[in-house]
């Protein structure tokens, strides 16, 4: 069997692979347990198997962004306090 790159999206295997990822739609969101700075917990149910699982999501654009901020670069150095002096 020859590899395909992830572009041969066409593909029957990458499309059956694609199907094969649990996902959100996957899950019934029962409740919100909790929020916090970049997302919730949900307690969720499997809807194929019918256990609960508490999921954590979050959104991603807004963690990049909070890092950037804490994080400055490397044009903007901030200076650097040693211990024991």
């Amino acid at each position: 069997m020859r590899w395909r790159c992830a572009a041969d999206a066409d593909t029957p295997l990458i499309d059956s692979l694609t199907q094969l990822r649990v996902n959100e739609n996957d899950f019934e969101t029962l409740r919100v347990l909790g929020r916090g700075g970049f997302g919730e917990v949900r307690l969720v149910r499997c809807k194929l198997n019918g256990q609960v699982y508490a999921m954590k999501a979050l959104r991603k654009h807004k963690m990049r962004t909070e890092r950037e901020v804490r994080q400055p670069s490397a044009k903007h150095a901030w200076p650097l306090h040693r211990r024991g002096r």
